[in-house]
């Protein structure tokens, strides 16, 4: 998640939620990173069991949290954080009743990458965040590349005038918005 408008991933009176490499980049006007609360109109059972957040980073959500359970509307959670680097947010880990466990706090030194960790990284080897590099087929990571090394999409498809070839806001440019083999990120 890049840039979201108010939360990177919101788990909203969820059970058994989880995501394992990931990597959400905020901003100023971004709420929170990952975001756990109870829908005061739908609050379920109330008791909301096996969140997980794993091998994950989470960078630059400056006004808000990083990871963050709210239990003002009302449930308790339970669940981990684990493995997660959580930095430049203006707090950071907001965990309430989930363990937290090997957190960072240090500057991953992303540079402008936002797909995969560059190898100037000080997370480099870690085994967190996303690596969105390789296609998937079936649920298996291929060796087959999404990206050109111009850093276009490799799967544009048939172009559809005023659809499609927007620039800033569709796949046609989306490498370009994402640095994809540019601006000093490398493919790996």
């Amino acid at each position: 998640m890049v840039n979201p408008q108010e939360v990177g991933a919101y788990y909203r009176s969820s059970y058994n939620m989880s995501c394992a490499n990931c990597s959400l980049f905020g901003n100023a006007s971004a709420v929170s990173g990952f975001d756990f609360d109870a829908e005061t109109a739908n609050l379920g059972a109330g008791t909301y069991t096996g969140q997980s957040i794993s091998n994950s980073l989470v960078v630059g959500f400056t006004t808000g949290y990083g990871l963050e359970v709210n239990e003002s509307n009302g449930g308790t959670w339970s669940g981990s954080f684990s493995n997660v680097l959580a930095y430049n947010n203006a707090i950071n880990f907001a965990a309430a009743n989930l363990s937290v466990s090997g957190q960072q706090t240090t500057n991953p030194q992303m540079g402008t990458c936002y797909l995969w960790i560059p190898a100037s990284s000080t997370i480099a080897g870690q085994n967190i965040g996303a690596t969105v590099v390789d296609e998937y087929s079936k649920g298996v990571l291929t060796t087959t590349k999404l990206w050109t090394s111009t850093g276009q999409f490799a799967f544009l498809g048939a172009t559809v005038p005023g659809l499609n070839d927007q620039a800033g806001k569709s796949l046609s440019d989306v490498g370009a918005r994402l640095n994809v083999n540019q601006n000093g990120c490398e493919l790996p």
